[in-house]
């Protein structure tokens, strides 16, 4: 049986919709314009699931999943609203504003960041969890892309579009958890890597943390 010709009949919110085997929860609300919110994913990118925010309820299943990299299955019964949902997204956002130099007035990406209209949608004026943004210095070494780690996220949408499309690997991530952070091999700065100063990196990024140099 050929699975890419299999067809899914599942429910989301109450409507019932049909879709190819293997597509994303995510894309299947889209089809019916339902809105689920999202921050790491991008279209044209692989999922990174790390920041959380697309998560949706399963009917039968107790722990929520990411819409983002989650595949449709027959019979589900998808929640995408909901009090528990809206108040977990913005505790999300607002963790994630915990660790991120907020300096919107100032920073070149104001009026067109991601994390700004996301936080603006959800209503997040400040966030409730003490501010531990981490001290990194600028990267300034590159001659095409200036690097602001402290208003990095941690989405990976740079290592991917570095990797998976332009197969150059110059950016990575590393540690773990709430600790994990994009770098360069043995933090020597984006210069000394192996980046061709292709500048995809700054039009994937959602923040300020990676942009063209003038």
């Amino acid at each position: 049986m050929n699975m890419n010709n299999s067809k899914v009949m599942l429910h989301i919110d109450g409507r019932e919709i049909e879709v190819d085997a293997g597509t994303t929860i995510l894309d299947a609300a889209k089809r019916l314009g339902i809105q689920i919110p999202t921050l790491c994913y991008h279209q044209n990118l692989n999922p990174t699931a790390s920041c959380g925010v697309c998560v949706v309820g399963i009917e039968g299943q107790p722990a929520l999943k990411r819409a983002c990299c989650t595949p449709v299955e027959k019979g589900m019964k998808v929640t995408t609203n909901s009090t528990q949902l809206r108040e977990l997204r913005k505790s999300l956002v607002e963790l994630i504003l915990s660790n991120h130099a907020v300096e919107c007035l100032t920073c070149a990406s104001n009026g067109k960041c991601e994390l700004q209209d996301l936080a603006n949608y959800m209503g997040v004026e400040f966030s409730r969890f003490p501010k531990v943004v981490e001290e990194r210095a600028d990267d300034h070494t590159s001659v095409s892309v200036w690097r602001e780690p402290r208003k990095c996220i941690a989405c990976g949408r740079c290592v991917n579009v570095c990797s998976d499309i332009q197969t150059v690997n110059a950016i990575t991530m590393a540690e773990r958890g709430f600790d994990v952070a994009v770098g360069t091999f043995f933090q020597q700065g984006l210069g000394n890597s192996a980046c061709v100063n292709c500048g995809q990196c700054t039009v994937f990024c959602p923040t300020g943390a990676l942009r063209e140099k003038s």
